[in-house]
Formats: C-alpha cells, structure tokens, sequence
C-alpha cells in the first residue's frame, strides 16, 4: 500500500469523523456515573442492623454521610487524582465531624477509590452486560469480582426517581443457613446512590447473627 493512499485515508477518516451531526448522542461509555468535578457534594443515611444472637436482640443505628470532592492534585505518577473529605453526622444537616480523607481516580477505562487504605476498582468502562472485573485487583486482597446489572434503567431509590441508573452486583449467596449479598445502584450524571450488605448466618431454632447494611443518597449538588 503506498504512502498516498495512506495518507488520503487518514485524511478522509478524519473528515468523515468530523461531520458528525451536533443532534447525534455520543456513545455512553458509562464514565457519567461518577462526575468528578470539584465542590460535588452526596449526603447519604445510613441504616445498620446488628443481630445479635448471644443476647438474642436486634440493634438499629442510623447516621449520616457526607462526601465532599474537596480538591484535585497530581500524584507521583502524574495522574490526576481527587481528594475527598468523608463527614459523619447524627443529622442530616449537622454538625459534621471529619470521619476521613479518601482518593479516587476516574481513567477512561476504570475508576478507583481508596477505601480502609485499600484501593478498590469501583467500575470498569465502557459499561456492558457482559463485563465482569476483580475489584481487588491492584490491592493485597483476595479476588472480589464484580458484574453489572439492569444497565442504564429508570429506578427509584429512597425517594427519588432517577432516569439511568447501573447497578453493579459483588455478592448473591443465600441459602438455609446464610445470606450474603452485597451491590451498588450507581446514577448517570450524580454518582452512588444506593449500596447494600446483608451478612446474616442462620442456625435451626436460634436467633440469627449479622448485619444488614443499607446507605442511600438523599441529596447531591450541584
């Protein structure tokens, strides 16, 4: 193949791609579901349930979570990473108190977050039915892998209602003596919205043991 008609064919390729009607949607990569623009604040309520069966009782306990993409630096690899302030609260307006300081990092490709100073592999892009991803893989952890599902879906969650939403599946295992389950239900254009985690064992004729956890968006901004 000759160098001009190497040539001409870039050419044309590149001006085909530029005449792309300005009404044409792009192509949903999936990267929307967590914006990382700095100043973006989430406030969730937390509602945790401890089953407690040496005393044979179930405890409820509620709070609040407030996440503040505060900042934006280079790391020692030049990448862009965000800063997160993480506040806790017993109301949902305050007084808030520093729980943590966190990071994530948003690629093309995969977006991470720093949790319990382990970095884990949130989402993977493009989004598709068929994707499956060890979250644990850049950490010291065992395998934890990850699939999507119901992709890009209206849902209500809390008490809102959100056009697109992706949920991302890491755990379903129940039977007659545990449930384990554990998921995220993530929003185009406004992040995490909901995340679950039931850890409960069974026993014949005794009172169970666990935790049910559930932490649900219930306002954003911008």
């Amino acid at each position: 193949m000759g160098i001009k008609y190497i040539i001409h064919f870039v050419v044309l390729t590149m001006i085909f791609a530029g005449c792309r009607s300005k009404d044409e949607p792009l192509i949903e990569t999936g990267t929307s579901l967590y914006p990382d623009e700095v100043g973006r604040e989430l406030i969730y309520q937390v509602d945790s349930i401890r089953i407690d069966r040496f005393k044979s009782k179930t405890d409820t306990f509620q709070y609040f979570l407030r996440e503040l993409l505060e900042s934006k630096y280079q790391d020692n690899a030049g990448k862009t990473t965000n800063r997160i302030i993480l506040y806790q609260s017993k109301s949902d307006t305050g007084p808030w108190e520093i729980r943590s300081v966190i990071t994530s990092q948003k690629t093309a490709y995969e977006l991470f977050r720093s949790e319990d100073n382990q970095n884990i592999m949130k989402l993977v892009f493009p989004v598709g039915i068929d994707r499956q991803w060890d979250r644990n893989k850049y950490n010291t952890q065992g395998s934890d892998y990850a699939s999507y599902f119901n992709i890009y879906e209206p849902k209500k969650v809390g008490n809102f209602s959100y056009d697109s939403t992706v949920g991302v599946l890491m755990e379903d295992d129940t039977n007659q003596i545990s449930r384990r389950y554990r998921a995220e239900i993530w929003g185009k254009n406004i992040g995490l919205l909901y995340k679950q985690t039931d850890t409960v064992d069974y026993q014949p004729s005794q009172y169970p043991y666990g935790i049910l956890y559930r932490m649900t968006l219930i306002s954003h901004k911008p």
